[in-house]
């Protein structure tokens, strides 16, 4: 069994946009959901913002990215015959090497 490369460390940045000026990769994409349940069950939890972007950011450090760039806010995600309840966002993830930082090569 190979060992499991260890998890990027320093700061991951939620971005809009990728900066320029500096060398980025892209490693991956992905999709978050959270929350729980119908709105009208009694066992639910709506999502919430900030667990969407902490997920996201432990997602991109598992993955050895430092920079997630979001392709747009977080929006609602409902289930047929549930009100709204979960959040949902998309984002793409990437290796960048910014100044001061040690140069991140793929």
């Amino acid at each position: 069994m190979q060992p499991q490369p260890e998890a990027a460390q320093g700061p991951v940045r939620l971005l809009a946009q990728l900066p320029t000026g500096i060398s980025c990769v892209k490693v991956d994409e992905l999709t978050l959901r959270d929350g729980i349940g119908c709105g009208q069950m009694g066992s639910s939890r709506p999502g919430q913002t900030e667990t969407l972007y902490y997920n996201l950011r432990q997602q991109a450090r598992t993955r050895q990215a430092n920079v997630v760039i979001l392709n747009g806010p977080p929006r609602h995600d409902s289930w047929e015959g549930c009100h709204s309840n979960g959040l949902m966002a998309e984002a793409s993830l990437y290796r960048c090497a910014f100044a001061g930082e040690g140069a991140t090569e793929p």
